[in-house]
């Protein structure tokens, strides 16, 4: 199964990021998966949100930045996660 990158070398490698870089292609995803999918975005929304501001400068992600991603839903998916090949 091939991976896709859609990460930009001015893009920091947050464990987000490593998440949407291993993503194999949206039609071989099944229901289970998507459901997973959701929950683990949802808890490293929710985990992104409890960091501090030291802890986001090591990541490079700004304050404003983790609040915004944070508070996207689940459901809520990167777009390069439903783009097909």
């Amino acid at each position: 199964m091939q991976h896709e990158n859609h990460i930009t070398k001015d893009e920091p490698m947050t464990a987000l990021n490593i998440a949407i870089t291993s993503r194999p292609s949206a039609s071989k995803i099944s229901f289970f998966q998507r459901l997973f999918s959701f929950e683990t975005l949802r808890k490293e929304r929710f985990e992104l949100s409890k960091l501090s501001d030291a802890q986001l400068k090591d990541i490079g992600i700004t304050p404003d930045q983790a609040q915004k991603e944070a508070a996207r839903p689940a459901w809520d998916l990167p777009e390069n996660w439903s783009q097909r090949r």
